[in-house]
């Protein structure tokens, strides 16, 4: 399946690459601008934007479409880890570092 960002604001679509129906998965007001697919194929890792708020990132669940923020506003990344645990990240300070999918807590990459 592939996921489709609308080029303004809007809903995520999901469309199957064969048969099927395609179907819109979000249901907030949150405008995703980077996805990825974690390993187990059950949920997606995408940044985005609430209107009044900073950025920051959100786990999407593929059944239901419910999104849940996974770190705080100003912090946002896309590059999983090849164990699909842990991001990396950009702070506001902008410092590089990992953010557990856990939300145990962010941890700076020294020297970046």
């Amino acid at each position: 399946m592939v996921i489709t960002i609308p080029s303004k604001e809007g809903a995520l679509s999901v469309i199957p690459t064969g048969a099927g129906e395609a179907r819109q998965l979000t249901h907030d007001k949150i405008s995703y601008n980077r996805i990825r697919y974690l390993p187990d194929g059950k949920q997606l890792l995408a940044s985005g934007i609430e209107a009044g708020h900073g950025g920051r990132d959100y786990l999407i669940d593929l059944n239901s479409g419910d999104s849940k923020a996974i770190t705080p506003e100003g912090m946002v990344g896309v590059n999983l880890s090849p164990d699909g645990r842990s991001v990396a990240v950009l702070g506001p300070d902008g410092k590089w570092g990992i953010w557990p999918l856990n939300g145990s807590g962010f941890r700076a990459i020294p020297g970046l």
